[in-house]
Order: C-alpha cells, then sequence, then structure tokens
C-alpha cells in the first residue's frame, strides 16, 4: 500500500512538472517582433459604412527589423499576391519600433494586404489586414471553377427557385418550404403564347402553378423585364453604385423567355430590385420532381448558369 502511494506521488509529481512547464512556455513566450494594426478587430479587420472608398491604416512594428514590405492579398483567402514597391524599405543597421502608414482608395469591394517583416534574428513575421467595404449591391458568389449558379428550369437536382441571399442560393422544393420569404425568382419551361414548344423562362414563384409548374405555398410574386445592358456593362456595375440597377424602369412581366448573353431586370413584390445575367443554358435529359414526391423520367428540361446584382436593402 505504502509502495503504491509513493508511486502515485512520483507520477503526480512528474505530470505536473511536464504539463506546467508547457503553460509556462505557452504564457510566457513572446515573439520578438509584433506586426499590429490601429482601430482594427481581434482578428485585423475593419469594415467601412456604407459610403465610404478610402481608408488609411497604421501599421507598426515592435522589435527589431531589418526591412519592412506590403503586398497585395486576396480579400477572400488572404493568399498573399504581389509587392507594392513603394511601401517597401532596407534598414541596414536594423531599426526598432518602425511605424507608417498606408492608404487604400477607390474601393469597389474588399481589399486585404500582407505586412512582411525581416527580424534581426534572422526570421521573417507578417500579419494580413483585411478592409471590407459595406456595399450598395450584392453580388452571387458562385462555387470556385463555376460559370454562375445552376438554377433548373424542373428540380432534379439543384431546384429552380433561386434566393439572392447568402450570396446566392438554389432551392428544391423542400429547402425552398423553409426560406419562402427569401426565394425572390425562379425557372421554369414554358410554353408561351407566340410559340409552340416549351422554352426556359423566369417565371414569377406566386405564379409557378397558373403555368402548370411545381409550385410551393407562400412564395412571393416577382415582375421581370429584359434590359438592353450587355454583359461587359453588367460586369461593370460595382458593389459600391446601385445606381444602375435603381434607374432602369420597373420590369412588368411575371414570366419572361430567356436567352444566353442576355442580362434581365426583377423586382419582388418586397421591394428587392436587381439584374440577372444569363451566362449559359444547356439542354438536360433526367429525372426530375413534377409534386411532392414524385418524380417522373427520361424528361427534358435545362440548366441555366446565372449571376445576379442586387441592390441592397
Amino acid at each position: 500500500m505504502k509502495t503504491n502511494s509513493i508511486i502515485a506521488l512520483i507520477l503526480s509529481i512528474s505530470l505536473f512538472g511536464l504539463f506546467g512547464c508547457a503553460d509556462k512556455y505557452e504564457v510566457d513566450y513572446e515573439a520578438p517582433v509584433k506586426i499590429e494594426f490601429a482601430g482594427v478587430d481581434q482578428n485585423n479587420r475593419v469594415s467601412l459604412t456604407k459610403g465610404i472608398a478610402e481608408y488609411t491604416a497604421t501599421v507598426k512594428v515592435q522589435g527589431e527589423i531589418m526591412s519592412f514590405e506590403i503586398y497585395q492579398a486576396d480579400s477572400k483567402t488572404g493568399m498573399q499576391g504581389s509587392l507594392i514597391e513603394e511601401t517597401a524599405q532596407s534598414f541596414a543597421d536594423g531599426t526598432t519600433n518602425y511605424e507608417t502608414t498606408y492608404k487604400f482608395t477607390s474601393l469597389k469591394e474588399n481589399a486585404c494586404i500582407t505586412v512582411v517583416v525581416l527580424g534581426t534574428d534572422g526570421h521573417t513575421y507578417q500579419r494580413n489586414l483585411l478592409v471590407e467595404i459595406t456595399p450598395s449591391v450584392l453580388f452571387s458568389d458562385p462555387d470556385y471553377g463555376k460559370d454562375g449558379e445552376i438554377v433548373e428550369t424542373a428540380s432534379a437536382y439543384y431546384g429552380c427557385y433561386y434566393a439572392t441571399w447568402l450570396l446566392g442560393r438554389t432551392y428544391m422544393a423542400a429547402d425552398a418550404m423553409k426560406y419562402t420569404n427569401e426565394v425572390d425568382f425562379s425557372l421554369g419551361d414554358i410554353i408561351l403564347p407566340s410559340g409552340s414548344e416549351a422554352v426556359p423562362a423566369l417565371v414569377s414563384p406566386a405564379k409557378r402553378s397558373d403555368y402548370g409548374l411545381m409550385t410551393i405555398n407562400g412564395l412571393q410574386h416577382t415582375l421581370f423585364a429584359e434590359t438592353s445592358l450587355s454583359q461587359s456593362e453588367f460586369n461593370a456595375i460595382s458593389q459600391v453604385d446601385a445606381t444602375p440597377i435603381e434607374n432602369l424602369a420597373d420590369p412588368t412581366s411575371e414570366v419572361l423567355a430567356i436567352q444566353a448573353d442576355k442580362v434581365y431586370l426583377f423586382k419582388t413584390a418586397n421591394g428587392k430590385k436587381g439584374l440577372i445575367c444569363i451566362q449559359k443554358i444547356t439542354a438536360k435529359t433526367g429525372t426530375i420532381e413534377v409534386s411532392p414526391d414524385n418524380w417522373v423520367e427520361n424528361t427534358k428540361y435545362s440548366w441555366v448558369q446565372l449571376l445576379t446584382k442586387t441592390v441592397a436593402k
């Protein structure tokens, strides 16, 4: 019994020493060089109010350094880009507690920089700063590698209900039921009065049943119009200026046939106004949902790849 007690005591002392030293090391360690930005949050991020397109960052470096540089960086990934040459400084004999400013101008989207310094200890230290604008126009943001958000003219895999929130979301019926207030428009294959075959079309969510399309309760009414804007003009609309969209006359059609490389206007019953740029339309054949849990095989439909730009409310 006495022997067991002695062994337990030895183990306790050993474990205390092991973990106590680890904690002490973590708490007491202090990097010889620190990079700090004035007026930012704990994630080195600053958010600008709507309409502000400039920001002056104050960079403070504590410690002894041999060089200082600022690089452009990707605002989504933080990946370091090209050197901003006018920011580069070298100190042959080293310098202590260096401070400077860097000005962001004419911001039309979020911007990021990476500050890189070489310490006199031979180690490189770096830190990112992210400047976020408050957009007047909200852009859809397709998954990497996609030409646009995929919306279907019949629900097969992605769905035919589209919401512009959360950078753009496509829903099947089961999910659209959860977000009926957020669905802004839908797609369907419609036989227009001027034609004899079904064509891909924008369809007011609230009017889908009028055109023989699968629908769900509670969807809002949306109107559409074709614009004269080209894709390049659509692409030129920035996040900080909603005027090109706001100045367009309100749309009047509850259903509208679509074509690739065209730009369309939509306005929802709750006042949301935006543009839809059709990137690509691809014919498909597959199994589609025609009513809840009722699927039909070997049916023709289309994948529509699109981008949206919507006035922020």
